[in-house]
């Protein structure tokens, strides 16, 4: 079938040219320097004469504080290395003109998008719950004081979808535009704005911006609000699929 021909050239062209280790850099490496930070920065801070009781809880020594944490770095720097990594893939190729080749070899062109969304939606799930549960395990180590298990699953969940999310607006805004550096800063620079934003204007509920709030919100979660928005975000998912797909299939590409 094209659409495993198309899967499987999609995910050799991650790993030969090693853009897959940058996919899951920034995910792994605040995985691992996050807890360490809430671990040695309040006792720097002490020790250099602030007051830790009037900062709260911000910089309590617990493991939920670690994995709030890890999420926030993630959500801004490790979307951020992500993003780049994909510019060849989300409208690079159509800068360079590769796509060309597949498609005058017989690849139908719905099927040449459909492939990175089949690859690099679950790549990105996989790269954020890799890094969450490193992050996890780092922290569980380092503080006696542990998140319910529950919660963290929750948190996990949300924070792994949205990821896929964010993944997925890059290949659809990407494919459609041909412009990938262009789409990348757009993405980031649109999903901090918006990050800030929400939950001042109090929609961060039903929407796939909400799983960001979700992400961080250790045993205060509203269930079919939960649930209902990560739906959401896998149904918008889909539809960005469809219509890239749609636009793509009558672009001019030579």
């Amino acid at each position: 079938m094209q659409i495993t021909a198309g899967m499987k050239k999609e995910a050799m062209e991650l790993f030969k040219t090693y853009r897959i280790f940058i996919f899951f850099v920034g995910f792994v490496l605040f995985a691992v320097v996050d807890p360490f930070m809430i671990k040695v920065l309040p006792k720097l801070m002490e020790q250099s004469g602030v007051n830790m009781q009037q900062l709260g809880s911000a910089f309590a020594e617990t493991q939920q504080t670690a994995l709030t944490s890890y999420v926030g770095d993630a959500f801004q720097l490790g979307v951020l290395a992500m993003l780049l990594s994909m510019m060849k893939i989300a409208g690079g190729d159509q800068k360079n003109r590769s796509c060309v080749i597949p498609i005058c070899a017989g690849f139908k062109r719905e099927t040449y998008i459909y492939s990175k969304f089949l690859v690099i939606a679950p790549i990105a799930f996989v790269a954020a719950c890799i890094g969450y549960g490193i992050a996890y395990g780092v922290s569980g180590v380092l503080f006696t004081q542990r998140a319910e298990l529950v919660d963290v699953l929750f948190s996990c969940l949300a924070f792994c979808v949205f990821i896929a999310f964010i993944a997925c607006f890059m290949l659809f805004l990407g494919s459609i535009t041909g412009k990938a550096g262009i789409s990348a800063v757009c993405i980031f620079f649109f999903n901090t704005i918006v990050m800030m934003i929400l939950p001042s204007l109090k929609l961060n509920h039903y929407n796939p911006f909400a799983l960001q709030s979700f992400a961080t919100s250790f045993g205060d979660v509203d269930k079919i609000d939960y649930f209902a928005s990560i739906g959401i975000t896998l149904a918008v998912c889909v539809l960005f699929a469809i219509i890239a797909a749609k636009i793509f299939k009558k672009k001019r590409l030579v």
